[in-house]
């Protein structure tokens, strides 16, 4: 997975699109989870990369349900949702409160699962 957000954000970078980045594993920080504030550019995709590279196997998560909440009430959302991991019926309820708010939502394409809406090159269109 962090590969493919390593080349969704290279993609990003490479075509001037602005990302932030949000990661279910526990931070000391003002979110109680990895965020990365919007950006563009080569010097945003520098600390994107860092920021992969340094995620390790073990990691304490934050539960996704509760990541995803915190994100519609607190955080201002994006035009395009990418979602990356497993995908359950259970966060149906949070993707529809980000598409209320305005955002399309879309899943990364796994190896066990074809869904729709799916990019399957993991490129932006």
């Amino acid at each position: 997975m962090v590969e493919q957000v390593a080349y969704l954000s290279m993609d990003a970078a490479k075509k001037g699109i602005p990302y932030s980045l949000y990661i279910n594993i526990l931070s000391m920080n003002r979110v109680p989870f990895i965020h990365q504030a919007e950006g563009k550019g080569e010097k945003h995709l520098g600390n994107t990369l860092e920021l992969l590279a340094r995620i390790q196997g073990g990691t304490f998560t934050v539960p996704f349900e509760n990541m995803l909440n915190q994100i519609i009430l607190k955080e201002p959302l994006a035009t395009d949702v990418i979602q990356g991991g497993m995908n359950l019926p259970d966060y149906d309820y949070y993707y529809s409160l980000f598409e209320h708010k305005g955002s399309r939502v879309h899943h990364l394409q796994t190896d066990r699962a074809q869904e729709e809406g799916v990019a399957a090159d993991g490129s932006f269109a």
